[in-house]
Parts: structure tokens; C-alpha cells; sequence
């Protein structure tokens, strides 16, 4: 599930007191995640968090125009400490990601030295950017897993196969 979409495909979910604030967070709508987050832990559910959607990790709709700024960290901070205590969360840095390996890397290290429960973190990408966004991954530390998309359901075995031996 997507934890922020402004200016995305639904341009409906954000934490904040509203569409374009970044500072002020909704606590009561953050209270009411929580008691679906609670529910998913209840009935067995996995919480996958994607923190952004390509139509904003960069720019004027994302945070601190696509880097780790204080809009971002703070955002990612909010996130762990009110939401990292749940089972099986894992972080996504983003859905269709289009940021940097650097920036990429920036909020992998980020989120890793916040979160005490140390949940895997992923990043999600267009088919045709597999190659580029994973491959530097696997030299590093910086991502723990992918999340495929294929253009078509025939290739997701022979994608899976093909990362995880890469990996």
C-alpha cells in the first residue's frame, strides 16, 4: 500500500495535514492506520509500506525535490517510529522509482539507522529499468530486495529466477 501518492494515480493518501504540507502530520489519521496496520498484524497480513510513487520522487510533488532533506527524513522518521513496531513490515522506497542509485542509497541508509527492528528494505521499478536499478544493488548494501514488475505474467518466473541467482 502506498503511504504517500500526491500527484500520483490517485493523488488521495498522504500523512499530513494536507495535500501539500510536509511538516504538520494528521495524528488523527495516522491513529486510524494504525488500527488497520494492528488489524493486518492480527489476521496475518504483511505490511508493505511504499514510501512514493514515481509521479513523486522527484520534483515539485516530491519530497525535498527527489533527495533526503528534512521533508523526507522526517517523513521516514514519523513512519518507523509510529509504524516499525508492526510484524513483517517492509520498506519501499518507492513505487515505479526513478531516483538516483545515490539518492536510493541516501534513504536506504537513512531508514536503516532508524529503524530498530531492522525491516527489509525494497525498491519497486518499471520492467525496463530491472537492469539498472538492481544491478548496482548487488555489489552493495543498499537494497534488500526487489519487487518485480513484468510486462507480462509470462516473464515473472523467469524474472524472479533470473534476480534471486543474481542476487
Amino acid at each position: 500500500f502506498l503511504t504517500f501518492n500526491v500527484g500520483g494515480d490517485g493523488d488521495d493518501v498522504w500523512p499530513w495535514t494536507a495535500k501539500n504540507e510536509r511538516f504538520r502530520f494528521d495524528v488523527s489519521k495516522l491513529d486510524q492506520w494504525e488500527i488497520v496496520f494492528t488489524h493486518m498484524d492480527d489476521v496475518g497480513l504483511q505490511l508493505h509500506m511504499v514510501t512514493q510513487e514515481q509521479e513523486n520522487d522527484n520534483g515539485s510533488a516530491g519530497l525535498d525535490s527527489g533527495s533526503l532533506g528534512a521533508e523526507r527524513m522526517l517523513y521516514y522518521r514519523e513512519l518507523v517510529a509510529r509504524f516499525g513496531h508492526h510484524l513483517g513490515v517492509i520498506w519501499n522506497l518507492g513505487e515505479e522509482n526513478t531516483n538516483t542509485d545515490a539518492q536510493r542509497t541516501d534513504f536506504f541508509n537513512y531508514i536503516r539507522a532508524i529503524d530498530p527492528y531492522d525491516h527489509p528494505i525494497v525498491v519497486h521499478t518499471y520492467p525496463e529499468d530491472h537492469q539498472s536499478v538492481y544491478s548496482p544493488a548487488l555489489d552493495s548494501p543498499i537494497l534488500e530486495g526487489a519487487t518485480l514488475q513484468n510486462l507480462t505474467v509470462n516473464l515473472t518466473h523467469a524474472n524472479t529466477l533470473l534476480w534471486r541467482n543474481e542476487s
